[in-house]
């Protein structure tokens, strides 16, 4: 951001995904900026914690949750409450 400030830039938006997002969020605090585009940020994730994934961990854990979403795509059920044909709180704004 420096840089491009230097080269005559002076409004500058930073976007980040996932952890790119948390790095968005943390530079702002050391160099001013226009906009943060921030998608999905780990704010759980603090320095020195791990930054590698243990899939087979994950996977364990969210065992349940992962037999869910297979069996709802298998049947075009993403939500419990599909089933009743309710709209969803955005399709009802929608109009």
């Amino acid at each position: 951001m420096r840089a491009l400030q230097a080269e005559g830039f002076e409004r500058l938006a930073i976007c980040g995904l996932c952890a790119s997002a948390w790095i968005a969020l943390r530079a702002v605090l050391h160099a001013p900026v226009a906009g943060v585009i921030a998608l999905n940020p780990q704010l759980y994730w603090n320095p020195g914690d791990p930054v590698n994934i243990d899939w087979d961990l994950i996977r364990s854990l969210r065992a349940a949750e992962i037999r869910r979403v297979e069996l709802g795509a298998r049947y075009g059920l993403w939500r419990p409450d599909r089933r009743t044909g309710a709209p969803l709180p955005a399709r009802a704004l929608a109009g």
